[in-house]
């Protein structure tokens, strides 16, 4: 019982159990959970990580609430980076044609010319 909880934190050191009691009670109420196990649970942690005053649990849970990640609820944010060529302001390289490299092409285009004429 509650009763119970105040004089196992007062046998533990604490020097205001009452407060802590309380303040069980009113972590429960703010997280919606009315039923004394959360409450019975709530202090047990407490008792375990030696938190015996109200000072030390907001301590405690002002570093857990730091250190804890963000929840992001939605779509994920993409982290992408865009190819050069989308960037404004480029400009792309000009490499010189070789004569033979022309050819080449010339020769190939003439060749996907004469496919398009059979059909």
């Amino acid at each position: 019982s509650l009763v119970d909880w105040v004089d196992d934190m007062r046998k533990a050191g604490s020097p205001e159990p009452e407060k802590l009691v309380l303040n069980a009670l009113r972590t429960a109420v703010e997280s919606n959970v009315r039923n004394y196990k959360y409450v019975n649970g709530i202090l047990k942690n407490w008792e375990s990580k030696r938190l015996l005053t109200v000072a030390a649990v907001d301590a405690n849970d002002s570093e857990r609430k730091t250190n804890q990640p963000q929840r992001r609820y939605g779509k994920p944010v993409r982290n992408e980076k865009l190819p050069d060529w989308a960037e404004p302001g480029y400009k792309p390289e000009h490499k010189k044609v070789s004569a033979e490299d022309r050819a080449k092409l010339a020769e190939q285009l003439q060749k996907l010319r004469a496919l398009g004429e059979k059909n």
